[in-house]
């Protein structure tokens, strides 16, 4: 167990914590950078100032350098943190590997933590800083160093559990921490906090007395164990369930950001604006898709399937076409390019002839200058083409297809392979800008004069003489000048630019392995497809064990491309699943067997302190839910999102377009229009008439039909009270009916 230096005087101590803040302003910390934060051998970053420099503001010796959430590692160091569950290292640095996958990803979730640790402490909220997932003493030390020094809400004793053992009563101390903190400051009256400190920390001094070194490591330990264990990350595969209007969709927002940038999240959590920007950002670079499951939705949507298309020729072929998942998974698989010219996400793949495959002084000048050209020249500038160019109709129809591709189809991002031979490729591209004509006069000296359709292109690989078969299914190149190879993908093509000894133009040699970004794929609705035919052999791939790279790792032959494959361990799955919806059969057992379930239920008290002309509305949906729960199950309740728009719209008309459009009509969905049921559990038989958004009417048989017709039952005739909608009585009368008056 730690304790503390020895005190210096009041003044120098306040100076000291002075000068900390203006070494490390509030305003400042979400710029800090790892290198300000934790550096070893320096004496001037973050964590050397919490631990060391000012120390006499209270200690947090002790324990591993992992206490900070990532350290810097030192060869020289003799007290370094050995390699143990949960924690992670590369060259430089080591952290928790609950925060992220690099050292980049996992201080951004610290940094984040910090700056809303200390925001929390400035605002007096030290119930918010007690949830905050970093190291006890380390975030309270923060907190300490940032709250408000008039007002203050923490000691600079940091060990909850050596200020138990002075609490000074009445009764037991307090097992949160926020309490205890807050029991201990409300005796502080007009006292300095450190003069205060100062005088607990005798106390616990002396209280040691008695204390072994085992039971202070103890201590210290379940202090760590606290949050060392806390928030590991997320599931590979999970799934929200819960009844309708849970916020399970709206959920998948904060779900896939604690995955893909859990330092966002945790520094904007109550800011849904910055939130959905950040996720909406990351749809954009396609680390997230989206799709919904449904009673069509196949294989061939999901996985790979033939696409059938019209070739130049006008003949109708089919063509493999990768679905939404292996998209995702190629993408989650595919290295960060090589230099600085990305690959986009589903990345299409050209052939491309330039000047034939002999030696050209065309194809030598397009490859040095990062170029592709192609020819025909006479038709002018592709963009600007109109029907009655004569010398572009007179072309086949192969040659237009391949104008029309090389000006309208190729995009910045694809990859182009300049052949060798009919069996080779001779280099290897990204287009890197769009489509340009340039006049005969711009044309450089030595090349063919025609050559006048320009793509930027960024030549990675060069001088190959590269099998295209293995990629191609065996198949080479034909004539046609341009045309899209749509076998290839990206992290084949580099792994067999490996096996042959290749290295890109700038002498790296390609990464195949798998990139450290995570990528998720959201499934809504995901218990409404056919799980069998969507997934097929995948269902038993998307386990953790089975993915690649595991310990019982598995691949799979693709039945339509007849290619190997495998799910990364960077691919996430978040699925949503209503759990009332009827038309379905039991979940599937496989799918329960492979995903985490997370309950989404109806949560009131998002709604407490509410009130729509005095209706307490977090009331009123606890009692309907209540009656749901006791006719069916938990599974049909009402959500609370159904009512959220009442927190800026709380009128009376907005509460009767909630019940009228979507209450009532879910209660019938329910109840399969069982209008007794629904009157239960609207308490409407024991509401005055009035005030029933339901009634009933017994009907005269015998004046309908006849006496001599005979009817098992007395039937009833049910109705929808328009006006019960527009009484608060109606809404207070689902709650208590006893403090409703009679309006007739």
């Amino acid at each position: 167990m730690s304790s503390p230096a020895q005190p210096s005087s009041l003044a120098d101590r306040e100076t000291l914590w002075t000068q900390f803040l203006q070494r490390w302003p509030l305003d400042k910390l979400a710029g800090m950078t790892l290198r300000d934060y934790n550096q070893a051998g320096e004496d001037d970053h973050f964590c050397r100032w919490l631990e060391k420099r000012t120390e006499t503001l209270g200690s947090i010796w002790g324990g591993s350098s992992l206490k900070f959430g990532i350290y810097s590692r030192s060869s020289s160091a003799t007290k370094e943190p050995s390699a143990q569950k949960g924690v992670m290292q590369d060259e430089h640095y080591g952290w928790y590997a609950k925060y992220g996958r690099t050292a980049e990803e996992a201080f951004a979730a610290i940094r984040a933590l910090i700056v809303q640790t200390a925001q929390a402490a400035r605002a007096g909220r030290l119930d918010e800083v007690e949830g905050i997932d970093l190291w006890p003493i380390v975030r309270r030390k923060i907190a300490f160093l940032y709250q408000d020094r008039e007002h203050p809400c923490i000691l600079p004793v940091y060990m909850a559990p050596l200020l138990r053992q002075v609490w000074p009563g009445p009764g037991e101390p307090p097992k949160d921490s926020v309490a205890l903190y807050e029991g201990f400051m409300n005796r502080r009256g007009m006292q300095p906090v450190l003069a205060y400190g100062d005088a607990i920390w005798a106390q616990v001094e002396a209280a040691q007395a008695n204390v072994t070194p085992t039971d202070s490591d103890e201590w210290e330990q379940s202090e760590l164990d606290a949050t060392s264990t806390k928030g590991t990350m997320p599931a590979l595969n999970q799934i929200l369930y819960g009844p309708p209007g849970t916020g399970k969709t709206f959920a998948t927002v904060d779900a896939a950001l604690a995955i893909l940038d859990p330092g966002h999240l945790a520094q904007h959590h109550a800011n849904r604006a910055a939130l959905k920007a950040r996720f909406d950002a990351l749809m954009q670079q396609r680390r997230i898709r989206f799709v919904t499951f449904h009673q069509s939705f196949s294989y061939e949507d999901f996985v790979e399937g033939l696409r059938a298309q019209v070739n130049d020729e006008e003949q109708l072929e089919y063509q493999v076409e990768p679905g939404v998942f292996k998209q995702l998974c190629d993408d989650a698989r595919t290295p960060v390019a090589v230099g600085s010219t990305p690959v986009r996400s589903n990345a299409r793949f050209w052939k491309i002839s330039i000047d034939g495959t002999g030696t050209s002084p065309t194809r030598a000048y397009c490859l040095s200058h990062d170029e592709a050209r192609i020819g025909w020249g006479k038709t002018g500038d592709l963009q600007l083409l109109d029907s009655g160019n004569e010398y572009y109709n007179s072309l086949g129809t192969s040659n237009r297809g391949t104008l029309r591709y090389f000006a309208d189809e190729v995009a910045v991002g694809d990859v182009m392979l300049c052949i060798h031979s009919a069996d080779a490729i001779a280099a290897v591209g990204v287009v890197t800008g769009e489509y340009r004509f340039e006049a005969p006069s711009q044309v450089p000296n030595g090349l063919k004069a025609d050559y006048q359709h320009v793509r930027p292109v960024k030549w990675l690989y060069k001088g190959l003489t590269l099998p295209i078969g293995p990629l191609n299914d065996g198949a080479g190149f034909v004539q046609k000048t341009v045309y899209r190879l749509p076998r290839l993908n990206w992290p084949d093509l580099l792994a067999h630019l490996e096996s042959h000894g290749y290295q890109s133009a700038d002498g790296q040699a390609p990464a195949a392995t798998s990139s450290a970004s995570p990528y998720v794929l959201l499934i809504d609705e995901i218990n409404r497809g056919n799980i069998s035919r969507i997934f097929g052999e995948l269902i038993t791939l998307i386990e953790p064990s089975k993915r690649a790279g595991a310990s019982e790792a598995l691949e799979v032959v693709l039945p339509y491309s007849k290619r190997p494959f495998s799910v990364p361990q960077n691919v996430y799955l978040i699925g949503t699943m209503n759990t009332a919806d009827r038309s379905l059969t039991a979940m599937d057992v496989a799918l329960r067997r492979r995903f985490v379930f997370k309950a989404m239920p109806p949560r009131p008290e998002l709604l407490e302190g509410l009130e729509v002309e005095g209706v307490p509305v977090d009331r009123l949906l606890a009692v309907m839910n209540q009656r749901i729960e006791a006719l069916l199950d938990r599974d049909h309740c009402l959500g609370h999102a159904y009512f959220m728009p009442l927190q800026q719209e709380p009128t009376l008309g907005r509460l009767a377009e909630v019940f009228r459009n979507q209450v009532l009509p879910l209660l019938q969905e329910y109840f399969f229009d069982d209008w007794q049921r629904i009157q239960w559990v609207l308490n409407d038989h024991r509401k005055p008439a009035a005030f029933r958004f339901v009634s009933g009417q017994a009907v005269d048989v015998e004046a309908l039909f006849g006496s001599d017709v005979n009817v098992a039952r007395s039937p009833t005739a049910w109705s929808v009270n328009a006006a019960a909608f527009g009484h608060a009585e109606s809404y207070l009368g689902v709650i208590d009916h006893a403090g409703v008056l009679d309006a007739e």
